[in-house]
């Protein structure tokens, strides 16, 4: 339902005076239980930074510079999205590549995500800034100054 672009914009209580709970199936402790929830809701479905970062990517991928962007495809595919999603939430922020789901981007298994991450920090491109742990995943920074200017250049 946030989706929907007279409701994306609005917070849970504005959205609850909208909905025309009549013609759905909801009763009125499921309508309380989206209407709570509803603010918590950062990125509706296909909008998140991930996605963001990826329409980047394909179009602005990083620059063959080095033996191994020069040589490996699916390392400039990775270095772009890395570097684009530090771009979308900010150079200050930590940027989370969650194995799975880049995993199903790129048509690979995990450990084929698992290795581009390993030649990536060994490379200097992504830094740990805080490591796993039982809860929380690893998070990166991506050195955008590594590519000087090509993040920079007001492509978002």
């Amino acid at each position: 339902m946030k989706r929907h672009p007279t409701l994306r914009n609005l917070n849970g209580s504005q959205a609850a005076n909208i909905i025309p709970w009549h013609l759905t199936d909801f009763d009125g402790n499921e309508q309380f239980q989206i209407v709570n929830e509803w603010d918590a809701i950062r990125y509706v479905a296909g909008e998140g930074p991930l996605n963001k970062a990826l329409a980047l990517a394909v179009k602005f991928p990083v620059p063959r510079e080095t033996n191994l962007t020069r040589r490996f495809t699916r390392y400039v595919e990775f270095l772009s999205l890395a570097g684009w999603l530090q771009v979308v939430v900010g150079e200050d922020s930590p940027i989370y590549l969650p194995q799975r789901k880049v995993s199903g981007i790129f048509h690979c298994d995990r450990s084929k995500i698992q290795n581009l991450t390993r030649v990536a920090r060994r490379e200097g491109y992504l830094t740990v800034v805080h490591p796993h742990s039982a809860h929380t995943a690893t998070r990166f920074k991506f050195e955008l100054d590594k590519f000087p200017g090509h993040f920079r250049s007001g492509k978002t």
